[in-house]
């Protein structure tokens, strides 16, 4: 994964105060008078100071004020990502295939189900709707499928995956669903979307470094995806805030990663691969290398990097890459002329050929890989990452 240094210029930050700040300012003034006088005092906490340090912050400052809000705001939490409570669940995953047909089937329901109730009870206050809603239903179950079905719900729903179905959302008061109203997504991609992405100029996926995502066309202009990197669905309150944009591919952005919370994962504004080796070509001992002897793994870099790496299946995608595959057998034998050539300025012809070293890795696909592929065939460093 590949960092980027997210500074807004101050071109685009004025755009952004005027045109997606100051109207999240002012809807959520509308929303805090439209509540509930017994919620109006305590949701002032949504000041318009507050709004513009949510969407203004740092990218290392999201996860702070996801717990927060979210400590402070449990209804929402309870509506938007109910994992804050029972992420810890004792229910396995796959008990919506468990059977109920024989007694000792049966019996291992029951027990689950007394276990998730025992699990639910300390924590069902009265304003968590939908953990209450799934403690009084796993109480009133009178069929094996039906706890069944409510224990696959809790699974769901402590690792995130739940779906803000209509039926879901009934369950809800209407003040708490149309909180995530106040920050209109779509508002702010229509307005300046290109300007984020034109601004920013990442023309290969920073979750991959593959996926090329260069803005193209002048008359039918298209640009990339802009990842939630914590999921907009879960965290409504994040869904303009400038430094959760992330420019990605679409594989990555729609199969990988999807809704997931994100959580445990390191943002890329945050932090990438750096210059400690990050892949390994494993090839064969005294062979040529082709495009079909040899295989790419990952070497572990410690943290939240490492789940990545992991998630985005790096590894699989470089070794299955017919592109990467051609790469590696020309580099092999480039790199052996490098290291053998006294010639400074056939040396550098020769390496600008495999990687364009100068060029920042949001610009450059796979210039992770290339620096490590280089300087493992060379034996040495030839090549810096940054």
């Amino acid at each position: 994964m590949i960092k980027f240094e997210f500074l807004p210029s101050a071109d685009l930050k004025a755009k952004y105060d005027l045109r997606v700040v100051s109207k999240a300012q002012q809807k959520m003034n509308a929303y805090i008078h439209a509540l509930p006088i017994e919620h109006q005092a305590r949701f002032s906490y949504f000041d318009d100071a507050k709004i513009n340090e949510i969407l203004n912050c740092l990218p290392g400052d999201i996860l702070g004020h996801i717990y927060d809000i979210y400590g402070r705001f449990p209804e929402l939490a309870d509506r938007y990502w109910p994992a804050y409570f029972i992420k810890d669940a004792p229910i396995p995953a796959g008990v919506d295939k468990y059977g109920a047909q024989t007694r000792e089937e049966k019996a291992v329901l029951d027990e689950l189900s007394e276990q998730a109730i025992a699990y639910l009870e300390p924590i069902a206050a009265p304003e968590l709707t939908y953990i209450s809603h799934l403690l009084m239903s796993l109480k009133g179950a009178v069929t094996y499928s039906a706890k069944r079905e409510i224990l696959a719900n809790i699974v769901k729903a402590a690792r995130g995956e739940n779906i803000a179905t209509e039926k879901f959302k009934k369950i809800f008061d209407d003040w708490i669903n149309s909180f995530e109203d106040v920050f209109s997504y779509s508002a702010l991609s229509l307005d300046i979307g290109h300007d984020i992405t034109d601004e920013w100029k990442i023309h290969v996926c920073l979750y991959c470094n593959d996926e090329p995502i260069q803005t193209k066309g002048s008359r039918v202009r298209f640009r990339t995806d802009l990842d939630h990197f914590y999921p907009r669905t879960k965290f409504p309150f994040l869904a303009v805030t400038l430094s959760n944009l992330v420019p990605a591919g679409k594989t990555c952005n729609q199969s990988y990663k999807g809704n997931k919370d994100m959580i445990e994962y390191e943002h890329p504004f945050v932090r990438g691969v750096g210059q400690s080796r990050v892949f390994h070509l494993n090839t064969p001992f005294g062979k040529i290398i082709t495009e079909e002897n040899f295989s790419v793994s990952v070497v572990e870099q410690g943290g939240k990097l490492d789940l990545n790496l992991s998630e985005f299946e790096i590894a699989h995608n470089y070794e299955n890459s017919d592109e990467i595959k051609t790469w590696v057998a020309d580099a092999a034998g480039t790199v052996e002329l490098i290291v053998g050539c006294n010639s400074p300025q056939v040396k550098a012809a020769l390496l600008r050929g495999l990687i364009k070293a100068d060029k920042p890795s949001h610009r450059e696909r796979h210039k992770k890989f290339k620096a490590d592929s280089i300087n493992q065939f060379a034996g040495k460093e030839i090549v810096s990452f940054f």
